[in-house]
């Protein structure tokens, strides 16, 4: 039943690849590599060894395109349908996909076999330029903007710092305060952040205050605040509205967008408890203005500490921390080898149970035959059981008159075989 499945995965596979460009990876002395290349096509670009810790893919656009997908996988090619599935910064470049940068990273790993990069563009008028390098040493995107050190988990930025690779300045918010804006006539972006690792478990509640122009609160087209949740690096940008129609859907998925009405609302962060150390112990955010007003403003932000309820809904989503999504591939495969495995030890105890059977019948017959003795001697025809005859029974098992079946050895050639079963006796061993 699996072979169909895998050779259908193969045949797909093939033709995938006979519609790409399929370029092998030969590295320098120095273990780099580099390439010009254009978005006519879609790419795929094979490592096949490299005697470094990491695998460094870096891409230049000339122009942007939210649509240029960057994804890998080892030992097969990336699946793009289960995108959401590879690890952001190892895997998938999402975060520069999603900000429309033109850029892209990813920090993979060696010693797991062959590495599959496939590059795809919306933008098939494009050129990039792609380097992929082997080092021992910690790289980040973009080294960290020169705003933070670069670890193994990526960027740790500086005070006021945010972003994957530390690009933009954001403020600091606190839970227990409040944030009063005033916001000018422009069209606007403004990021904040807050500290959420003493709110683990617990809930966070932001509250919103606020007052629109006059002219603007019977014309709802005109309520252009936008609160954007990132709880993860990923940041909305101030030209987004210009790009949006060429953004893969999906990705809205790693955003909370809310719009701010006139007067008073609530949203609701529930903090899981297991935050990773150095991706989400803040929470990023930003309040945007999506079009220009004849006048200013005015929103309060109120920070507030609440404890945890069922009944409210989870906005808040790791979009670095692939737990959920091992789990759910986990409660699938395990059922899976568990059945197979019990299934095995099944057939294998059914195998050797028969195969103890079996013989146990084949002894059984054995015996019988052994002991269902012919009254009669099978060479002369008269009863064993008479008194002036000796009786022998040879290898076999098999009884005869010891006079007969000694004349009978004798009239035979070659090899000597009993009357009922053809098996080879020795008539020197008859006494």
């Amino acid at each position: 039943m699996l072979i169909p499945f895998f050779t259908f995965i193969l045949v797909v596979q093939l033709i995938r690849t006979q519609q790409m460009d399929n370029i092998t990876v030969i590295f320098n002395a120095d273990n780099s590599w580099k390439a010009n290349m254009n978005t006519e096509k879609e790419s795929i670009f094979q490592v096949n060894k490299l005697y470094t810790k990491y695998c460094y893919v870096r891409i230049s656009l000339l122009k942007s395109d939210p649509g240029l997908l960057i994804i890998a996988d080892y030992q097969i090619l990336p699946n793009t349908s289960f995108h959401e599935n590879y690890k952001q910064g190892e895997k998938i470049d999402r975060i520069s996909q999603i900000e429309n940068r033109k850029t892209r990273f990813l920090k993979l790993k060696t010693g797991m076999g062959q590495i599959y990069i496939y590059v795809k563009a919306n933008n098939t008028n494009n050129i990039y330029n792609i380097s992929i390098i082997g080092s021992n040493e910690e790289y980040c995107d973009n080294d960290c903007n020169n705003n933070g050190i670069c670890q193994a988990k990526g960027c740790i930025c500086n005070k006021s710092i945010i972003g994957n690779d530390c690009n933009l300045i954001a403020e600091e918010v606190f839970v227990g305060t409040s944030k009063l804006l005033n916001i000018s006539t422009e069209k606007q972006i403004k990021y904040f952040y807050i500290d959420i690792s003493p709110l683990k478990n617990q809930k966070l509640k932001i509250d919103f205050n606020v007052s629109y122009p006059l002219n603007s609160i019977d014309d709802m087209s005109d309520l252009c605040l936008t609160f954007w949740s990132t709880p993860g690096k990923s940041l909305i940008t101030k030209d987004h509205y210009d790009y949006e129609d060429q953004f893969p859907l999906y990705y809205y998925v790693y955003w909370q967008l809310i719009g701010i009405k006139q007067g008073f609302s609530e949203i609701f962060y529930e903090i899981p408890p297991n935050l990773a150390v150095f991706q989400n112990q803040f929470l990023t955010f930003a309040v945007t203005k999506d079009w220009d007003t004849d006048d200013n403003t005015i929103l309060q932000m109120n920070f507030i500490q609440d404890g945890i309820t069922d009944d409210d809904e989870m906005l808040y989503e790791d979009e670095n921390d692939d737990s959920d999504k091992t789990n759910k591939l986990l409660s699938i495969i395990i059922p899976i080898v568990v059945v197979t495995l019990i299934t095995l030890t099944v057939i294998v105890w059914y195998l050797k149970r028969r195969k103890r059977l079996v013989k146990g019948v084949a002894k059984q017959n054995q015996q019988q035959q052994n002991v269902q003795e012919p009254e009669k001697c099978g060479i002369c025809l008269e009863d064993l059981n008479t008194a002036y005859k000796a009786i022998i029974k040879i290898q076999c098992g098999h009884q005869f008159h010891l006079v007969c079946i000694q004349d009978w050895g004798k009239k035979q050639q070659g090899e000597k075989q009993c009357p009922f079963c053809r098996r080879q006796f020795n008539p020197d061993q008859l006494q």
